[in-house]
């Protein structure tokens, strides 16, 4: 007689995996969310809130703020078709689809609402520009660099520019790639460039550009992202693993703050971590492995999928966090080429995907909110710390969710223009393959 006590144990033991990984998986997708009792929030914003420049503005993929100009990375006019065909985050890539998206880089001064395409000078990348994240650092007040990530044929990189702000032009300056350890970069954070050092770290969501290994990845959730760090001095190296999609990063450039955040689409959290400053004591060696280091400081759970993160305030008091509350949606919105090849680009713009934008104060991250020492830091370093030291989540409030896509479709990355002589700032959401951008005014604190 067979004794029924191992099988019966086999099937408690997946069960005791399968059932939070369900639970999970049924809220990320939007399933247990009770979406009619923010109907009429969502009507009420319509006062405050419109979509601008449907013109020229669409699909951006990501927006930076510096000063009063968003920087974004954009489909060119006409360009939707190719793009849902050609797209590497998504595992799009057909080698045999001729015509290439021409994706811009694209300035957008708030003040005199004025957009300009940016030529891109010297670029050697003419045809083959499907952009995807970008990120902008002050060198001096008239001088820019603008680093942005393009996904080729063969492989995905990362191209630094040099730019004058309220110009029309762009400079290549160099391109980086290291397709072993970041097969797909998603989002880039440069740091202050004043020794030319080309310091920025890089996400990468997947470990596999296109195949089943990625798709089986990506439904099971898998922490296959990772953060790397490279500069001039360091070279390339792997900072952070096991995020699952590792997508949008953000942090504050200048001041004491050296906090990074981090986006887990496909986990439905952000990571928090704290960028090591190297100096002091250190001979040039140590220096050198431990520049760009980061500390696991905590991780914040979200009911959604982040895709857009950004700071607002001079300290970084605010994150605000877009993402696709019902990602199921946003692959029928994008249509074909991803994983819905019977879609046809005509009916995918048919599709409305949800939105859903939350801001969570920074304020009450890590152990030092509770009166801790650090203790997170300790845990990454192998001390559990004592038991006074510890972090909670904080509050995530959502402020917009957008069940039906009315206010902007499929909402992916998130600009916040700080507060000034007593008015609020606005607020700026894109979709990933709409037209124009959400533009809500006196919104933000």
């Amino acid at each position: 007689m067979v004794n029924p006590t191992p099988i019966v144990m086999a099937v408690i033991g997946i069960g005791q995996f399968l059932y939070p990984f369900a639970k999970r998986s049924w809220t990320l997708l939007g399933k247990s969310r009770a979406w009619t009792e923010h109907h009429s929030t969502i009507e009420e914003l319509t006062s405050t809130c419109s979509t601008v420049h449907s013109d020229v503005l669409h699909g951006c993929a990501d927006m930076k703020l510096h000063g009063r100009v968003i920087y974004a990375t954009c489909m060119a006019e006409g360009s939707r078709g190719k793009h849902r065909r050609w797209y590497s985050p998504q595992s799009a890539l057909r080698d045999e689809f001729i015509g290439k998206p021409k994706d811009e880089l694209i300035a957008w001064d708030l003040d005199t609402d004025k957009v300009t395409i940016i030529e891109l000078k010297d670029f050697p990348n003419v045809s083959d520009r499907t952009f995807h994240g970008l990120d902008v650092v002050e060198v001096t007040p008239h001088h820019l660099s603008i680093y942005v990530i393009n996904h080729l044929p063969h492989a995905s990189t990362i191209s630094k520019f040099s730019h004058q702000p309220h110009t029309s032009t762009a400079s290549h300056i160099k391109t980086f790639s290291n397709s072993s350890l970041v097969p797909n970069p998603h989002s880039v954070f440069a740091l202050p460039d004043e020794d030319n050092n080309n310091a920025f770290y890089v996400t990468s969501d997947h470990t596999e550009r296109t195949g089943w290994r990625r798709a089986v990845a990506t439904f099971l959730q898998r922490p296959h992202g990772q953060v790397i760090y490279h500069s001039d001095t360091a070279g390339w190296k792997q900072v952070t693993t096991f995020i699952s999609g590792a997508g949008a990063i953000t942090g504050l450039k200048t001041g004491i703050s050296k906090r990074l955040f981090v986006s887990e689409i496909l986990g439905g959290n952000v990571n928090v971590f704290d960028r090591k400053v190297t100096g002091g004591d250190l001979s040039v060696a140590d220096a050198s492995r431990a520049e760009g280091n980061l500390t696991w400081v905590q991780r914040i759970s979200l009911d959604f999928m982040p895709s857009g993160l950004a700071l607002q305030g001079t300290q970084g008091d605010d994150l605000y966090v877009a993402g696709l509350p019902k990602p199921l949606e946003f692959l029928a919105h994008q249509g074909e080429g991803l994983l819905l090849p019977g879609v046809s680009d005509h009916a995918a713009d048919k599709h409305s995907a949800a939105s859903l934008l939350a801001r969570i104060d920074t304020r009450q991250l890590g152990s030092k909110f509770f009166g801790g020492g650090g203790a997170d830091a300790k845990k990454a370093e192998g001390d559990e710390g004592s038991a006074t030291e510890y972090t909670s989540d904080p509050v995530v409030e959502e402020l917009i969710v957008d069940e039906f896509g009315k206010l902007v479709n499929a909402s992916y990355a998130v600009v916040v223009d700080r507060a000034r002589a007593g008015r609020k700032g606005d607020l700026f959401v894109s979709g990933l393959s709409g037209k124009g951008v959400l533009r809500c005014k006196h919104f933000a604190l």
